[in-house]
Parts: C-alpha cells; structure tokens; sequence
C-alpha cells in the first residue's frame, strides 16, 4: 500500500499544473461519496502536487510516518480533507500537506480492501476521461485502470490499457517509463506469453534518456515472477544488463542477486521487487 500511495504522488504531478487544489478537495469528497475511493485517491494526489508545486516544502519523516499510518474509514478521510481545505484557506502548507498525505494512505487501504470493485470504477474513469478530453484518457489513468485490471487477473484488459498508456510516457521520467513496461511485461506473463514479457522486461530498462533510474534503480518485480516461472537464464541477462546502468549500488546489488540466482538461491530484491 506504502508503494501504491507514492507511486501516485508521483505520477499525480503530470495533472496538477492547472488544477487548484480547494477544486480538487471538493471533487475528491464528491466521488468519495459515490463509493469511488481509486478516483478519489487520484485526486488527492494531485491536489497536494498542486499544493506544493514551486515550493521546497517537505514533511519530517515523523510526520511522514504518522500520515502513513491513516486509519482506513470514510470518515476519517473526509475529516481530513476538511482539515486540509482549512489549512489551504489559511496559507498553511505544511499542515495541508500532512493532511492531504494522510487522506492518501486512508484512502490506499479503502482501494485495497475491494479489487473488484476499483477495477470496474478504474475501468469507468478511463473512459469518462476519455470523454471528457475527446480522446484517449491520460496515461496515469490508463496505468491505474491496468493496475487494478492486474489484481483481479484480467490480464488481456490489462495489456490493452498499458499498451494505450506507454505511448504516452516517452517524455515521462524513466522511473514511470520503467515500470509501466514491468507491469506490461507481468500481464503477458499472466497470459503466458513470455516472448512479449521478456520483451517488455528489457525495454524496461532501455529508454534512450540520461541518468536512467538514478534515484532508485530498475523494478524487479518482472524478473521476481520469470524467477517463480524457473526462467533464470532471463533473468541472469536482465540482472548482467541492469548492473550496468547509473544508480545506487547497481554493480554490487546485481552481482549479490546474480550469485544468489546462480546458486537456486531467491534474491531479496527489497522494495524494488514489488509492483
């Protein structure tokens, strides 16, 4: 839930630059209410993207921790998002922001707790999106709706949503671009065709941009899955491949997990072996 709620604050800044966030407070409880909590989830988001756009501010980790720690409930999400509206109307951005990070992880156990239910309202946002824009939807909806599409096993609406979304991404931060090509590659291995995933799997990590994944590293959690597949000889060129690339501690991290490969030994790919 932790990486699903900052993955969205991430990609949540591509919408923001146009939107005030008292707007998108007001749209957010409204789809609260209509029990479409993913929806409302992405609002957030962007609400505190918008809020913060052109500031350095930033929460304490003490705060940061508290936030995450959010009850689950309806209630207490609207709470706080009356909370930050008022923040927002007196200039506090600090408080706004811990309220708006906090709705955040309230809202990311609500979305959790019925798969079913998000895939279809994911589904319903693609294309109320697309209407609205009198086109394709963006990219952060068509990856949410093939995120939740994932979760319930419907692997080919999966596939058809990121293949609609990636096209966009190309001016994206490699991060996005990284694992949107990890999820594409899952959905085709849930279908079983592991050509198209292994192709997925290294254009995971091929887009022609500098410093390429700087900040963290390539997602694992498609070579965590060709691993529990038994295909270890991918995953030992993935591994050789990735180890080249410019982020923190990729030559002594890869070779750690290609040693471990090698010996039948599962890596502990740490956060990044998640989605």
């Amino acid at each position: 839930m932790r990486t699903l709620a900052i993955f969205l604050m991430c990609c949540g800044c591509l919408w923001s630059q146009s939107a005030k966030p008292d707007e998108l407070l007001v749209a957010a409880r409204q789809v609260i209410g209509s029990g479409n909590y993913g929806r409302a989830l992405v609002l957030v988001v962007m609400a505190n993207q918008s809020l913060l756009k052109g500031t350095t501010s930033a929460l304490s980790p003490t705060r940061i921790r508290a936030a995450m720690e959010q009850e689950g409930s309806v209630q207490a999400v609207q709470g706080l998002l009356d909370a930050a509206a008022q923040a927002i109307s007196t200039g506090n951005k600090e408080e706004a922001g811990f309220r708006l990070r906090s709705a955040t992880a309230g809202l990311a156990r609500l979305v959790s707790h019925n798969p079913a239910s998000d895939a279809l309202n994911a589904r319903q946002d693609v294309v109320s999106e697309a209407r609205e824009r009198g086109g394709e939807a963006l990219s952060p909806t068509l990856h949410r709706a093939a995120r939740a599409a994932w979760t319930v096993r419907d692997h080919r609406t999966c596939i058809d949503l990121m293949n609609r979304a990636i096209p966009q991404v190309h001016r994206l931060t490699t991060i996005v671009y990284n694992r949107y090509y990890t999820l594409l590659g899952a959905c085709y291995l849930g279908m079983n065709d592991a050509a198209k995933a292994t192709e997925a799997l290294w254009q995971s990590i091929r887009k022609p941009a500098p410093g390429v994944l700087k900040s963290s590293g390539p997602n694992m959690g498609l070579a965590t899955l060709f691993l529990e597949r038994g295909d270890t000889q991918t995953v030992l060129a993935f591994l050789k491949e990735a180890g080249t690339l410019d982020w923190p501690g990729a030559a002594e991290k890869t070779a750690r997990w290609l040693a471990d490969v090698q010996q039948n030994r599962k890596p502990d790919f740490g956060m990044l072996g998640t989605f």
